[in-house]
């Protein structure tokens, strides 16, 4: 939100995902005055703004940084019909709260109760009621299409999204942590949504054009802790449903970020993201959800100031499938959290079939930070036949050298590589003490010396400081064991790996393009020898008939056909089409070869071998100056190329 001219304005970029708040700062100080804010805006409260299509904004940023438009709110009749949804799931399920257990398994094994059929009965009757041309989907019915769900101007672009009771486990226990979610999209895009948790009396409800209300008092993820440029991780409390939810290697993404975070707590379903709009929790992390389960959550936790998105950072719409939700109290948290889950992710990418020539030298560095030490690993990877694994790591840190060889040899097949693990203090985690006897002693030390000197000074805090000794950092609080530092000294290896991997992607990219160019030079001079070949034949008879001639000398005479049947059997020797045939297709097979990109290496160096075979045997059958010439040109290229091929993997 930003306040001018009496105004509130919220801001929406389009570089960002749709409907986060962004600094609008700049924005507004392109406008000249008061009145152009006021007439641009015509004075209505509390709009929404989003930057203009990429079309658009292409022609327009060169005049002004930033064009913007209005984005219309949610239309109020809308919101009243929301809250009048709410109102009516909440009665039924006061009813049927802790009055009975009774309930049924559904085909996926979840369990259903009466009170989630009833309520989502008399949700649909009320919208057909009041929106008979909007589309419904409900955890319990399915969908229900009016018209259209689409992106188009044509058929219905409004769908109500329902879920009568999200936790009904909690429900039918008689906890009362579970929430009724009501949310609505416009064409596949959450802009309403509202948790409603009816025992407690409590709801939240967040909409494009109104920010989030927890019951009649708006609310922001700040308003209960104290954000900082510097949060981390170290200090959250994370929140998931429950760790059964995780299957495969989510489950070992979540229990990497479990324990990068403080507390990890269990329970609660949609009333913990409720809780981290009011900014009580920081992140919540699940997976296995369906659409139901958390599109009315989007509205309330963006609009609050926070950050919900699935594991890969795209925004959640009706169109959402990976099931995973990240929810976060602030964009920062957000992208820390987001690399932590996502180191499985770049595993499947390291492990995966690659689509490129990728070099065996290069060098990367990667930091991850515990909630006391800061772990700095680097790699440096040279060409070499086969896997050689070395490194160099602290004492304390020596039983893990096995656990770290097996990682690396997961991802890398070949060469030299050599790895250096450093641990250090985290300079916001570790705590500062000061050596009081110390201060007492500097404090007469300086009081002596005006004694000496005869001078009168006053001692200020500024003489003391600069003695810097009398500050020193604990070491006791930082120093951790192997497998307290294990999660994060993993972390760092598998950033270094994926940046190394990158490297030496790049240096795959410049070796391939140097190669292919010698391969153009290579064809050039086998092109100008098959041209020179025809002709060596008629010259090499022209010279035996002038040797013959000048032999005999005198009225001698000599066969011509055996001369001819002679010139036919030495043309048959000196015959290098069957070299240039062979030097060709290996030509062929070598760019083929680069284009597997499948540790190819081995297999280019031993094309390499055959082009120096090949390039032999023509310079020992050609007998002619100037093709063993372009044959010398070709083995020195052959060599140069074979120089680069020592490094691809």
């Amino acid at each position: 939100m930003i306040p001018y001219d009496g105004v509130e304005y919220r801001t929406k970029f389009f570089s960002c995902q749709p409907y986060r708040l962004c600094s609008f700062v700049e924005t507004f100080g392109k406008l000249k005055t008061k009145s152009s804010v006021s007439t641009l805006f015509q004075n209505r409260p509390k709009h929404s703004f989003r930057c203009c299509k990429p079309d658009r904004a292409r022609t327009r940023l060169s005049q002004s940084r930033l064009f913007v438009f209005m984005l219309e709110p949610v239309p109020k009749t809308y919101v009243d019909l929301a809250f009048q949804l709410a109102d009516a799931a909440g009665s039924i399920l006061r009813k049927h709260f802790r009055k009975t257990n009774r309930f049924l398994v559904k085909a996926d094994q979840s369990p259903v109760t009466l009170a989630d059929k009833e309520v989502e009965r008399t949700i649909r009757f009320l919208l057909k009621q009041n929106c008979p041309e909007h589309n419904i989907l409900g955890e319990e019915e399915g969908q229900e299409t009016a018209g259209v769900v689409s992106t188009e101007e044509n058929g219905s672009c409004y769908t109500w999204v329902i879920d009568p009771i999200d936790g009904t486990k909690a429900f039918m226990t008689g906890k009362p942590t579970f929430g009724t979610l009501i949310a609505l999209l416009e064409r596949g895009t959450p802009i309403l949504g509202i948790i409603d948790q009816p025992i407690l009396r409590e709801r939240w409800f967040g909409a494009r054009g109104y920010g989030t209300f927890y019951n009649d008092t708006a609310i922001s993820t700040s308003s209960q802790s104290e954000l900082s440029l510097h949060e981390k991780l170290e200090n959250c409390v994370l929140y998931a449903t429950s760790p059964d939810m995780f299957h495969h290697e989510m489950l070992d993404s979540f229990k990497r970020l479990s324990k990068r975070v403080q507390y990890t707590l269990y329970g609660c379903d949609c009333y913990a993201y409720a809780l981290l709009a009011s900014g009580f929790v920081d992140l919540v992390a699940e997976a296995d959800l369906k659409p139901w389960d958390y599109l009315a959550l989007v509205p309330v936790i963006e609009n609050a100031g926070g950050c919900i998105t699935d594991w890969n950072g795209n925004a959640l719409t009706l169109s959402s499938s990976s099931g995973c939700v990240l929810a976060a109290r602030t964009q920062s948290l957000h992208q820390q959290a987001l690399q932590v889950l996502q180191l499985h992710v770049s595993s499947d990418l390291l492990h995966e079939e690659k689509s490129y020539v990728q070099s065996m030298t290069g060098f990367s560095r990667a930091q991850s930070c515990g909630k006391y030490s800061l772990v700095t690993v680097d790699l440096r990877s040279q060409n070499g036949r086969y896997l050689d694994i070395c490194g160099t790591l602290p004492p304390m840190l020596e039983g893990l050298e096995s656990r770290i060889h097996s990682l690396l040899k997961q991802f890398l097949c070949r060469g030299k590589i050599h790895y250096s693990v450093a641990i250090s203090a985290s300079e916001d985690s570790v705590p500062i003490s000061l050596k009081e006897g110390c201060v007492k002693d500097v404090g007469r030390v300086l009081e002596r010396i005006s004694e000496i000197l005869k001078v009168e000074s006053r001692i200020d805090l500024g003489h003391v400081l600069e003695f810097r000794d009398l500050l020193v950092r604990s070491d006791e609080k930082w120093i951790q064991n192997e497998e307290e530092l294990w999660p994060c000294i993993e972390e760092a290896f598998y950033k270094a790996l994926h940046t190394l991997i990158e490297v030496q992607r790049q240096e795959g990219e410049r070796l391939v393009s140097d190669i292919t160019s010698r391969i153009e030079l290579l064809r050039g001079w086998l092109d100008e020898i098959d041209q020179y070949a025809p002709t060596r034949v008629i010259q090499q008879k022209r010279r035996m008939k002038q040797r013959i001639q000048d032999c005999l000398e005198g009225n001698h005479s000599f066969d011509e056909s055996r001369l001819d049947q002679e010139l036919a059997l030495l043309a048959d020797r000196i015959d290098i089409t069957e070299e240039t045939v062979r030097f060709r297709s290996h030509l062929n097979f070598f760019l083929e070869s680069l284009k597997m990109a499948s540790q190819v290496g081995r297999r280019l160096n031993f094309i390499c071998q055959e082009w120096l075979r090949e390039a032999n045997t023509i310079t020992a059958k050609c007998a002619d100056s100037y093709i063993s010439t372009r044959a010398i040109l070709i083995k020195e290229e052959v060599e140069r190329i074979r120089e680069q091929v020592q490094n691809i993997l």
